[in-house]
């Protein structure tokens, strides 16, 4: 058998901001590059994986990490935004389609993994298949053991992810309704910390203890079908509060216990409503 990484596929094209038409113009060259290689068994995901399955000889492992996986791809935006989305998704409609039957013929042949209980069930409503379960191995006791994290402050209020799908603009209004509280956002947009009232902006960084370290609670207000919620096992696991929507595998990560859970994800009120009980209690 071999391995080989995805760098070292020979695509015509790159087009970062309409992986479907990447996809689609790639397609041949996948199918292609897919037949020259003789492994045993392929391990692939991913929008680009299906091409590179079609052409492979040998048996398929096909992993489902998210719903793009699935070929879905729902519109989470608003305003401006979400009709510009909608005009995108009907401009690559033909490169969807094309991906969702290559996706069908290439699982209906594969052994398929799904990282969620809910992808699993999501895979079989839209392809027929049943899915392998295997949750992501998620492993706290570097973080537990850490200075960073045992000597925290435990005095802010965290969000790890920005944008839409991610419900910024939840947690936002959230520090807005508690001034009195302060608040973090780990985002890639910015390069240095930025205050903005009650809420630091602090870039992105993959430094857990400091940021578990420094949270009282944990707010995930994902307004997207999480495949799973690796930051809120790891908060769970270390017995840091959380609240999470509860949407997609969210739930599952956290155990499916309810009062980690906000159910009316998608209002502002409820967030406020668990929040105040949050700090009630705190």
């Amino acid at each position: 058998s071999e391995s080989f990484s995805q760098t070292n596929l020979k695509l015509r094209m790159n087009i970062p901001r309409s992986p479907l038409w990447e996809y689609l113009i790639n397609r041949r060259g996948l199918i292609k590059e897919g037949r020259e290689h003789t492994a045993d068994c392929l391990w692939t995901y991913g929008i680009l994986g299906p091409g590179f399955a079609l052409g492979f000889e040998g048996s398929v492992v096909y992993f489902i990490r998210s719903e793009t996986d699935l070929g879905v791809f729902n519109n989470y935006h608003f305003g401006s935004k979400r009709f510009l989305y909608r005009v995108k998704m009907l401009l690559e409609l033909v490169p969807r389609l094309l991906l969702r039957r290559d996706l069908a013929k290439v699982m209906s042949g594969a052994t398929v993994v799904a990282n969620s209980e809910y992808m699993a069930t999501l895979t079989n409503k839209l392809f027929g298949v049943d899915a392998h379960v295997l949750h992501p191995i998620v492993d706290v006791s570097t973080i537990a053991a850490s200075s960073a994290f045992r000597q925290g402050s435990r005095d802010r209020i965290i969000l790890v992810g920005d944008g839409t799908i991610k419900g910024q603009f939840i947690f936002e209004c959230l520090a807005s309704r508690f001034p009195a509280e302060s608040f973090i956002i780990y985002t890639r947009n910015v390069s240095s910390m930025v205050t903005s009232r009650n809420i630091e902006y602090h870039p992105w960084t993959s430094d857990q203890a400091t940021i578990f370290g420094r949270a009282k609670l944990v707010i995930i207000p994902s307004q997207w079908f999480e495949a799973y919620g690796r930051v809120a096992r790891e908060a769970y696991l270390l017995n840091v509060p959380v609240l999470a929507s509860n949407v997609g595998g969210l739930a599952e990560a956290l155990d499916n216990k309810d009062e980690f859970l906000v159910d009316d994800y998608k209002n502002l009120e409820e967030w406020v409503s668990s929040l105040k009980e949050f700090l009630n209690e705190y």
